[in-house]
């Protein structure tokens, strides 16, 4: 029918369209955000369902390419940096909606407030940078775990590893502590930090250098993540200069990172 094929063109762009209009034309066609601190532009993948980080030159990319398909194309760079400009005034801002208490896995948004926890898909109506590599499966057991816990710790120690792990991979670290795991060589102490750094992520890991906490730069190589890992610590690291962050750190206190070469 005339009518229904009319209805299937997709939208195009009339003759001199500002840019404004461009913008809003190709936000219809994008689930897109963006982040004002740091100041990045967020991506919705369908095929992923997860949100990705873009840069700027990404986004232009983008914006040249769906220009180029339009039956009259605006290619100049000008005309191409204002549309991108009016994309960052007209998109979404981004805001992770995430509770305390959810979390995003690899096959949907967990929310463990809800008895039995809920599991949802992922769509673009939930803003999350970072989730699990791996599924939630609701009746799964970790024999192999649990008898690693029951041969390397007391009773008491096991269960504690078990509610930090869970806080961990819930969200900000609201029990306000930091977990030191102390031992003699070959007792298993690497083996549960590498068992934790994999369940957070690799991208979402730092490595916690005490002595370095005073420099400058130094706080920057946080920004974004949920593990921090010291190995090795001393025996004075109460006495080291800048240790005191490390309160600050688990208070969910404000805090300035200095980004080289940025700020």
């Amino acid at each position: 029918h005339p009518a229904y094929d009319k209805m299937k063109q997709p939208e195009s762009l009339p003759a001199k369209l500002e840019p404004k209009e461009a913008a809003a034309a190709f936000l219809k066609q994008q689930a897109m955000a963006f982040s004002e601190s740091p100041k990045r532009f967020f991506v919705f993948d369908r095929e992923q369902s997860k949100w990705l980080s873009i840069t700027t030159n990404h986004l232009h990319r983008r914006v040249r390419a769906w220009l180029e398909q339009q039956p009259k194309p605006y290619s100049s760079a000008a005309y191409l940096r204002k549309v991108t400009g009016e994309i960052e005034l007209l998109a979404p801002l981004w805001d992770s909606r995430l509770r305390p208490g959810q979390m995003v896995v690899a096959n949907g948004v967990l929310d463990v407030n809800r008895q039995p926890p809920l599991l949802s898909r992922r769509d673009q109506s939930v803003h999350f940078e970072h989730s699990l590599t791996i599924d939630y499966l609701a009746d799964a057991r970790c024999p192999r775990f649990e008898q690693f816990l029951a041969d390397t710790l007391s009773a008491e120690d096991a269960a504690l590893v078990q509610k930090w792990a869970g806080s961990l991979i819930a969200g900000p670290n609201q029990s306000q502590a930091i977990l030191v795991v102390v031992g003699a060589s070959g007792t298993g102490k690497g083996t549960l930090v590498n068992l934790l750094t994999r369940l957070v992520g690799l991208e979402l890991t730092a490595e916690l250098r005490a002595e370095q906490l005073a420099e400058r730069f130094e706080m920057s190589a946080f920004i974004g993540k949920r593990l921090l890992v010291a190995s090795e610590i001393a025996a004075d690291l109460l006495n080291l200069k800048g240790i005191g962050r490390l309160k600050a750190l688990v208070g969910q206190d404000c805090m300035e990172a200095e980004i080289k070469r940025v700020n």
